[in-house]
C-alpha cells in the first residue's frame, strides 16, 4: 500500500512539474503579442476618449505597463 501511494505521488510531483514548464513557455510566447497589443492600444486613446477608456489623463496611457500575467485555468461546465 505504501508502495501504491508512493507511485502516486511521484507521479503527481512530475505531472505539476511539466505543466509548470509548459505555462513558462506559454508566457514567453505571450509577452511579446502583449507588448504589441499595449502599444496599438495606447495609440487609440486620444484627447477626446481616455475618460471612457479608464484614465484620468491622456498622459496616463503613455506610463501604462504590463503586470504580471493571471495564470489561472477555468473549467466551464455545460
Amino acid at each position: 500500500m505504501r508502495i501504491l501511494i508512493s507511485l502516486l505521488i511521484a507521479l503527481f510531483l512530475m505531472a505539476s512539474q511539466a505543466s509548470a514548464q509548459e505555462t513558462k513557455v506559454l508566457i514567453k510566447e505571450i509577452q511579446p503579442a502583449a507588448q504589441r497589443s499595449l502599444k496599438t492600444f495606447s495609440q487609440l486613446v486620444t484627447k477626446e476618449n481616455y475618460r471612457q477608456m479608464g484614465f484620468e489623463s491622456p498622459e496616463e496611457v503613455r506610463s501604462a505597463i504590463l503586470g504580471t500575467p493571471i495564470q489561472q485555468d477555468f473549467m466551464v461546465r455545460l
